[in-house]
C-alpha cells in the first residue's frame, strides 16, 4: 500500500469566511478514494512550518515563512514534496524561496522555461475544481441532449464575478451585455449555473487565481466548447487550443480588443455567427477532447493517479 502524508491549512486560501481551503477540501476528497487505489491518505495540518521557516532563514539571511496559499507539503518515504497549488505566484527565482529539502515541486500550473536554475525539479501537474465529478457527469447527459436536438437556449455564457482589478473580466461583461443580445452574462448558484453551461452554445473564460479556472475545467468537464486566450502554462498531459478549447490570440481577453481575433465564429456586433456544418463538426470534436481530458486529468480518481504516476516517474516511490 501506497502511504501518502499531507501537510496543509485548513484555511487555505480563504480567510474571508467563503469557506473550506480548496486544496484541503480536495485532499479530502482523496482521502475518501484512496482505497480504491490501495493508497492511504493522511492530512495533517502544518507542523513542518516552523522547520521549513528556520531553513528558509538560514539559506536567506531572511525570515520567509510559506505563505498561507502554499502550506501544502507531502511526505512520503521519507521525502518531501512541495505543492505548489496557488496558480502562478511561485514562479521562477521566487521558487528560490522554498528549502532545498525538497524531493520535488509539483506546479499546478507550470510555466516552461523558468525554472532551470530552482534547486529541485519541478514538474507540472493538472487542474481541477472542487465539483463533484457525479454532478459534472449529470450535466454532461443533459447537454449531450440539448446538443442533438440543437435546443440551446443561448449563444454564449459569460458567467463570472467582475470586480477591481479584474478589467479582462470588466471587458468581457460590459461587451457581451451591451452587444449580444443571445449571450446569457452574470453570476449564477452552482445548479443553475451547470445548467446555463449546457444551454449554452459557447462559452467565455478569463484567468481566475492563476492563469487557469475552474470555469476551464466545468466547461470541459461538461463538454462544451469556450473561448479564451491561450494558454501559456503546461499540464502534465497538454491542453491544446482548438483541440480542446477556442483559442483567442492578444494580450488581453477584453472583448473590445481582441474581436477580431474570434472570426470566422462571431458577428462584429458580438453575436455568435451560424455554423456550417465543418464548423459543428470541430465545434463537436473540442467538445469530445475536452470531455476527454477532463475525465483522464481533472476527476478526483484521474488526478490522484497522476500524483502516483509522477511520484513513481520521479523515483520517490
Amino acid at each position: 500500500m501506497i502511504k501518502l502524508h499531507f501537510y496543509s491549512n485548513e484555511t487555505l486560501y480563504y480567510k474571508s469566511g467563503l469557506g473550506i481551503g480548496p486544496m484541503w477540501a480536495y485532499l479530502k476528497k482523496w482521502r475518501d478514494i484512496a482505497a480504491d487505489y490501495d493508497i492511504q491518505i493522511h492530512i495533517s495540518s502544518s507542523p513542518k512550518e516552523e522547520e521549513i521557516t528556520k531553513y528558509r532563514k538560514q539559506c536567506t539571511g531572511k525570515d520567509h515563512p510559506l505563505p498561507d496559499r502554499h502550506r501544502t507539503i507531502l511526505e512520503v518515504n521519507n521525502k518531501l514534496i512541495y505543492f505548489d497549488c496557488q496558480d502562478q505566484i511561485l514562479v521562477g527565482a521566487d521558487l528560490h524561496l522554498v528549502p532545498n529539502i525538497f524531493e520535488l515541486c509539483i506546479k499546478f500550473q507550470y510555466c516552461p522555461g523558468l525554472y532551470d536554475n530552482v534547486p529541485f525539479k519541478v514538474s507540472p501537474f493538472t487542474y481541477f475544481c472542487l465539483t463533484e465529478d457525479h454532478i459534472l457527469a449529470k450535466y454532461r447527459k443533459i447537454r449531450k441532449e440539448i446538443h442533438r436536438n440543437r435546443a440551446f437556449k443561448h449563444s454564449i455564457l459569460w458567467a463570472g464575478v467582475t470586480r477591481p482589478g479584474k478589467q479582462n473580466r470588466r471587458d468581457i461583461h460590459r461587451y457581451l451585455a451591451k452587444h449580444s443580445k443571445k449571450a446569457l452574462v452574470g453570476f449564477f448558484e452552482s445548479e443553475e449555473y451547470y445548467q446555463h453551461i449546457c444551454e449554452s452554445v459557447v462559452g467565455v473564460s478569463a484567468k481566475g487565481g492563476g492563469e487557469f479556472c475552474h470555469r476551464d475545467i466545468e466547461f470541459m468537464g461538461i463538454g462544451t466548447p469556450f473561448f479564451r486566450k491561450t494558454f501559456n502554462t503546461e499540464m502534465y498531459h497538454p491542453i491544446t487550443p482548438f483541440l480542446h478549447y477556442y483559442a483567442i490570440g492578444g494580450d488581453k481577453i477584453g472583448m473590445n480588443r481582441t474581436m477580431r481575433h474570434f472570426v470566422p465564429y462571431f458577428e462584429p456586433n458580438g453575436e455568435l455567427k451560424q455554423f456550417s456544418k465543418n464548423e459543428w463538426k470541430e465545434y463537436e470534436e473540442i467538445s469530445e477532447k475536452a470531455m476527454t481530458w477532463y475525465d483522464q486529468n481533472a476527476t478526483f480518481s484521474a488526478s490522484l493517479q497522476l500524483l502516483v504516476t509522477i511520484l513513481e516517474e520521479n523515483n520517490i516511490l
